[in-house]
């Protein structure tokens, strides 16, 4: 009696896993990420969960990646972007360009809300987050964004991701994803 019970017991179980399981199976989590190269720049990085690459909208975005639309009324679609913005002397120093860089952002109307130094594939970095008022459409919206400013060779590097305010737990978790998959090439 007691193996019977134990059998349907594990029969059940069984039986209310399985929609899980299946559904875990064709989650976007559970989907291969397509990892992204660039040899003119001498890049790779990998394509977070829920964004998919496009074409640049600017020339000094090399890579662009974008969220899907949440519904059909979304008017502002999240990024991820890896920009080369201006070339500085070799071996510039990195705290008093990202300092001129953050200046200038503060006198665009950006707050900046955390800055921090870290790491870009092994190169010094900050990591900032900020945060904007922008109208789109008609629809004034509140943009936060999270970037790594770094400086390789005699380039500024930014890996910059933006998005709604609301979205931005989300954002961060595939800008910190794409962050950590970014590798130079010697």
């Amino acid at each position: 009696m007691m193996r019977r019970a134990a059998r349907i017991t594990s029969w059940l179980v069984a039986l209310l896993l399985a929609p899980t399981l299946i559904l875990a199976a064709d989650s976007p989590a559970t989907q291969p990420r397509k990892q992204i190269s660039n040899p003119e720049y001498s890049y790779t990085l990998t394509c977070p969960q829920g964004f998919k690459p496009d074409k640049p909208p600017k020339d000094y975005q090399k890579t662009f990646l974008v969220s899907e639309p949440e519904n059909n009324d979304d008017v502002f679609l999240e990024s991820i972007a890896l920009k080369m913005l201006v070339e500085v002397e070799k071996n510039a120093d990195l705290d008093v360009n990202f300092k001129a860089y953050r200046a200038s952002m503060e006198r665009s109307g950006t707050t900046i809300v955390e800055a921090q130094k870290t790491t870009l594939d092994g190169l010094p970095a900050y990591r900032t987050i900020y945060s904007h008022p922008l109208t789109v459409e008609g629809h004034a919206l509140r943009i936060k964004g999270v970037e790594w400013f770094t400086i390789r060779g005699k380039q500024v590097w930014i890996l910059d991701a933006r998005g709604e305010e609301r979205r931005f737990d989300w954002l961060q978790k595939g800008a910190d994803q794409a962050a950590a998959s970014v590798h130079w090439q010697k």
